[in-house]
């Protein structure tokens, strides 16, 4: 599972993708787009369909929040063998969760977020989730 982020960076996400070269990914996007969020219009457009299967996680905020993500999100998730969280936003929703399978790649964009993660700004960032005990399980 890659949780995408910002429509401007799908075309890189597309191409790192493209070099993992996986048969199953799956690749979310937002239900609608808040800010510069990808959606599946955007993911089309750049042709993610042609490396990943794109769903939506049903929401309309700017990051991933388990408890408002639709029930097929969630169940795609817990079958998932890894999670990859891109952007700062996706950090932010998800920094608590503590699931093995999940890590963060991400740009430090301020202070208070670079003091939490030991980074600075401006930084990028490859983190896995924090302590490693499952809460999305897989099924």
């Amino acid at each position: 599972m890659y949780l995408g982020d910002n429509c401007g960076e799908i075309v890189l996400d597309k191409l790192f993708l493209e070099t993992i070269s996986h048969s199953n990914v799956w690749f979310a996007v937002r239900e609608t787009p808040v800010l510069n969020d990808a959606t599946e219009k955007e993911a089309r457009e750049v042709g993610i369909h042609h490396v990943a299967k794109i769903i939506s996680n049903g929401d309309d905020a700017p990051s991933t929040l388990l408890h408002r993500m639709s029930p097929q999100f969630k169940k795609t998730c817990r079958q998932a063998d890894l999670i990859i969280s891109k952007g700062m936003g996706n950090y932010e929703g998800l920094m608590f969760e503590t699931d093995p399978r999940l890590f963060f790649l991400l740009m430090v964009k301020c202070p208070v977020i670079g003091q939490k993660i030991s980074a600075e700004k401006g930084e990028f960032v490859v983190k896995r989730s924090q302590n490693c005990s499952t809460l999305l399980a897989p099924v």
